[in-house]
């Protein structure tokens, strides 16, 4: 084999993002030969959309995710990112950050919010999940989800 261990940060980056890039494509390759009219959607957490140099913690990019799934689904959980008191602003902040203004990147992006604070183990009341929704259709945001779909645990 021709393996090199990577000298600096960035080529260790690099090599993550190339390897889970190849066993993303490996993998759907796989399924689309017995499912061709599979859908693929790759899950980010919000702080790699964010914040650009969370890439490095994470080996994630929007633009990659874009490019390497149908849908991209971002992680908007204000309150997983200890944003609750914000969360209205801080989910505005990444739907912008997010490029939503581009219709080619409004479509195949899913913004999926949390129904449950895994902290404080509670269900997020109905009225803010509901004015966490408006804020998002108002940025623009043309696809939405709410993860878990019980709060029962």
């Amino acid at each position: 084999a021709n393996f090199h261990l990577p000298k600096t940060q960035s080529d260790l980056l690099k090599l993550k993002k190339t390897a889970l890039h190849d066993l993303t494509a490996e993998l759907k390759a796989a399924v689309l030969n017995n499912r061709p009219q599979a859908v693929f959607m790759g899950n980010i957490y919000a702080e790699a959309v964010l914040r650009p140099e969370a890439e490095r913690w994470f080996a994630q990019s929007l633009s990659q995710t874009l490019a390497d799934y149908d849908y991209t689904v971002i992680m908007a959980y204000p309150y997983m990112e200890k944003q609750g008191a914000n969360a209205r602003t801080w989910l505005r902040n990444l739907a912008d950050s997010a490029g939503v203004n581009d219709p080619q990147v409004n479509k195949k992006v899913i913004f999926k919010l949390q129904k449950y604070d895994w902290q404080a183990k509670q269900a997020i009341g109905e009225r803010e999940l509901s004015a966490q929704i408006k804020v998002l259709q108002d940025c623009g945001v043309k696809n939405i989800a709410v993860y878990p779909e019980s709060t029962r645990y």
